[in-house]
C-alpha cells in the first residue's frame, strides 16, 4: 500500500492563487472594515488565530414574548406557544419600554389568572417588568413557589440607560445587593447590551456595555460579602442578533471568551456565561415586513452558531404593531426548523476550525476589551453614562451607519432598494399602545433610544 504526502502550502501560496483568480486584483482591495474598524479580510491562515473559551453542547431554549396587554389574550399566546415547542417564556409589563408599547398589568391576581393552566417548573421564564423590577420579582416568587428556570431582570444600569434617569447609585446598589440576598432564582441580576445594541452600538461596543454593566454588579456584591462565584452565575447576560451573519457568530463566541477573562481577572472561580439571545429591533423594517423573516432566520441561525442558550425572536411585524398568531407562530417554527430539522444543534461548535470567524472572534474580543479598559480608566460604566460618553461614543456609531445607508454602502431590501410600491398596509392586531410613564429622577441622563435603521427612509416615505 503507497503512502501519499501532500505538500504543505503556504499562506502566500494561496494569496498568489487568489489575487490569479482575481485576474491582478489585489487581494486586500477586497478587504472591508467593521464599525470597530477591524478589517475584514477575505483570506485567513490559520496561524493568525487564537484559542477561544468552548461552547454549550445541545440545543438552546426557544423563548417566545407574552405581551398582549389583555390577560385572556395573553393566556392563549402562552398556550399556543407551549403547545408548538416554546420552552421558554418572556413576560412583559405594561411598564417596561421594551414591550414597545404593549405588555400586561402584573399582579397576584393577573399572575394567578395567566398561569392557571401552566406548570411553571417545567419552563423557564424571563420577566421584562421595566422599572418595576424588584417589586415585581417579589409577586412572581410569592406567586410560584415551585418554578423552573427563573430570570428575574434586576438591571438598574440597564434601566438607567434605557429609561434616562435613576434615584442615585447607593439606591440601584442596595437593591441589587438586598435582591442577590432575597432572591432564589436561577438568575437574579441581567447585563444588558440590547440598549446599546438598538441605539446604534457597534458590536465592541455591546460587549464593553455588557461587560461593564457585569462588574459593577460584582463589584457591589463583593461590598456586601456576597460570594462572587455564585453572584455571577446569577447573571443573566443578553445580546442582539442581528442579520450580519458571521459578525453575530464571532460576537457571540466573543462575550464567552470576555466573561472568562473578567473572571479570571477578579479571581473568581469560572463559570459559564449564560446567554439570551434576542433579534435585533434595530434590523426589523415596518416596510415589505416578509423581509423581516429573512433577516430573522439568519439571526437564529448565526445565534445558535454562536452558542447561545436562549433565544427569543421577533415576528415579522415587531415594527407594525401587536403581530397576531401567525406572525408569531412563523417566528417560532424558524427555531424549530433549524433545530429539529437541519440538526443545527446536534454540532458542537460548528464554526471551530474557520479562520475566518475565529479571527474575527479574536479580534471582537480585541476591541472590546480595550473599551472595556477604558471605560473602567475613566471612573466605570455609571460615570461615563452620567457624563454621557457613552451615548456620544454609541451616536457617533449610529450616524455613521446612517451615512453608509444613505450612500448605498449598506442596503435594506425592500426599504431601501427593491421597494414593493404595490404593497399594502400589513395588518397586526387592533391593540392601542400603553405609553409608559417616565419618573421624575433624582438624576437624569440622555437615555439609549431604540432606533431602527428603516426608520430614516420610512419617514422619507411618509413624506412624500
Amino acid at each position: 500500500m503507497s503512502e501519499n504526502s501532500f505538500e504543505k502550502i503556504t499562506f502566500d501560496a494561496w494569496q498568489t492563487a487568489a489575487e490569479k483568480a482575481l485576474r491582478g486584483i489585489s487581494v486586500d482591495s477586497l478587504t472591508k472594515t467593521t464599525y470597530d474598524g477591524i478589517a475584514v479580510k477575505p483570506l485567513y491562515a490559520q496561524s493568525q488565530t487564537s484559542n477561544q473559551v468552548a461552547l454549550p453542547s445541545g440545543a438552546w431554549q426557544i423563548n417566545q414574548a407574552i405581551n398582549h396587554p389583555n390577560i385572556d389574550q395573553a393566556k392563549k399566546q402562552i398556550a399556543e406557544d407551549l403547545e408548538q415547542g416554546v420552552n421558554a417564556l418572556s413576560l412583559y409589563s405594561d411598564k417596561s419600554l421594551s414591550a414597545n408599547g404593549y405588555g400586561l398589568k402584573i399582579n397576584q391576581a393577573n399572575l394567578e389568572s395567566l398561569f392557571e393552566n401552566t406548570y411553571l417548573d417545567m419552563i423557564s421564564l424571563r420577566l421584562e417588568t421595566g422599572l418595576d423590577e424588584v417589586s415585581t420579582a417579589k409577586t412572581i416568587l410569592t406567586h410560584s413557589q415551585k418554578h423552573g428556570q427563573l430570570s428575574l431582570g434586576i438591571d438598574p444600569i440597564g434601566k438607567l440607560a434605557q429609561y434616562g434617569g435613576w434615584d442615585g447609585e447607593p439606591v440601584a446598589k442596595q437593591a441589587v445587593q438586598d435582591a442577590l440576598k432575597q432572591f432564589d432564582a436561577t438568575h437574579i441580576l441581567r447585563a444588558d447590551g440590547r440598549f446599546a445594541h438598538n441605539a446604534g452600538a457597534s458590536e465592541a461596543q455591546e460587549l464593553a456595555f455588557i461587560l461593564s454593566t457585569a462588574l459593577c454588579y460584582l463589584k457591589w456584591a463583593d461590598a456586601a460579602h456576597i460570594d462572587l462565584h455564585s453572584t455571577a452565575q446569577k447573571i443573566e447576560i443578553c445580546i442582539c442578533a442581528s442579520q450580519n451573519q458571521f459578525i453575530t457568530i464571532a460576537k457571540i463566541r466573543a462575550l464567552r471568551q470576555l466573561w472568562a477573562e473578567l473572571l479570571d481577572g477578579l479571581g473568581i472561580q469560572q463559570s459559564s456565561a449564560y446567554i439570551y439571545a434576542e433579534t435585533s429591533y434595530r434590523m426589523v423594517s415596518k416596510s415589505d415586513p416578509w423581509v423581516n423573516l429573512l433577516r430573522a432566520t439568519v439571526a437564529c441561525f448565526s445565534a445558535g452558531i454562536g452558542g447561545v442558550n436562549q433565544l427569543g425572536i421577533l415576528p415579522m411585524s415587531a415594527a407594525i404593531g401587536l403581530s397576531p398568531s401567525f406572525d408569531r407562530r412563523l417566528a417560532r417554527h424558524i427555531q424549530t426548523i433549524l433545530i429539529e430539522e437541519s440538526h443545527l444543534a446536534e454540532v458542537t461548535d460548528p464554526s471551530h476550525g474557520s479562520f475566518y470567524i475565529e479571527n474575527l472572534t479574536a479580534n471582537i474580543t480585541q476591541k472590546a476589551w480595550e473599551i472595556f479598559q477604558t471605560t473602567q480608566k475613566n471612573n466605570g460604566l455609571i460615570a461615563n453614562l452620567l457624563s454621557g460618553n457613552i451615548q456620544q461614543q454609541i451616536s457617533l456609531v449610529s450616524k455613521k451607519r446612517e451615512q453608509d445607508y444613505q450612500a448605498e454602502e449598506l442596503c435594506l431590501v425592500g426599504t431601501s432598494e427593491f421597494i414593493n410600491h404595490d404593497e399594502k398596509p400589513y395588518e397586526t392586531l387592533k391593540v392601542d399602545r400603553i405609553t409608559v410613564d417616565i419618573p421624575n429622577f433624582k438624576i437624569k441622563i440622555t437615555p439609549l433610544t431604540a432606533k431602527r435603521d428603516a426608520e430614516m427612509f420610512e419617514n422619507q416615505s411618509e413624506d412624500a
